[in-house]
């Protein structure tokens, strides 16, 4: 509901990501009816939505199209961060200095933090700094997916099967939503990056199912 009063793009495209993970991820599990159910309820909800707001979300492909001019001032940003970091790929403007950067190229007026998380770092750590964000990134998905996967057949991991599930589907979504949210020091990643550590070192501590007789 709240993505929808607020008519958040970001939040739209997370929402999204969200639901078609969740959908993959149940459809090929003995509960895949909730996921079904949930999909039914998303579809029949469609016609009560505001009737701007199919508006709103087509400026995500057609900036031209946003009346508010939030949109290209967005657009002018990342196109600035670009040939910022182009200019600046090793060494970039410093913690948190991407909005005098991208200023500095005279290619976005608007005095404020890039909406991009990925630039965000790429412009204040240059290509170095981006890089070792992106490890980080991918080694918390890799950790959630493993418990995952461990975890899928076991009933007695039930629970710990569906932690890493939405540990997981929070990257994922994360990951999205970092293309239009200035948050790169904020601690929502962080945070989840933190839960898919701990998820795997308790998975890794969790006492081992017994072998079935006959095998070593």
């Amino acid at each position: 509901v709240a993505v929808i009063i607020t008519f958040s793009r970001a939040g739209f495209l997370s929402l999204a990501t969200i639901l078609g993970v969740f959908a993959w991820t149940m459809s090929r599990r003995p509960e895949r009816g909730w996921a079904y159910a949930a999909l039914t309820l998303g579809v029949a909800a469609l016609p009560l939505l505001p009737g701007n707001y199919l508006t709103r979300l087509s400026t995500i492909t057609n900036i031209e199209a946003d009346a508010t001019g939030s949109a290209q001032e967005r657009y002018a940003q990342q196109v600035a961060a670009v040939h910022y970091v182009l200019a600046h790929p090793i060494v970039g403007a410093g913690l948190g200095m991407n909005i005098l950067a991208i200023n500095e190229t005279g290619l976005s007026p608007a005095w404020m933090n890039i909406h991009n998380v990925y630039l965000q770092y790429a412009t204040d750590l240059g290509l170095p700094g981006l890089i070792l964000f992106l490890l980080i990134f991918l080694g918390s998905i890799k950790s959630a997916h493993l418990v995952q996967r461990r975890s899928a057949t076991s009933p007695q991991s039930r629970e710990l099967f569906y932690l890493a599930t939405g540990i997981k589907t929070s990257l994922l979504s994360f990951a999205i939503s970092a293309f239009f949210s200035p948050v790169a020091y904020q601690f929502q990643f962080y945070y989840i990056a933190g839960l898919a550590v701990a998820v795997k070192a308790v998975a890794e501590a969790a006492p081992r199912p017994p072998e079935p007789a006959g095998q070593t």
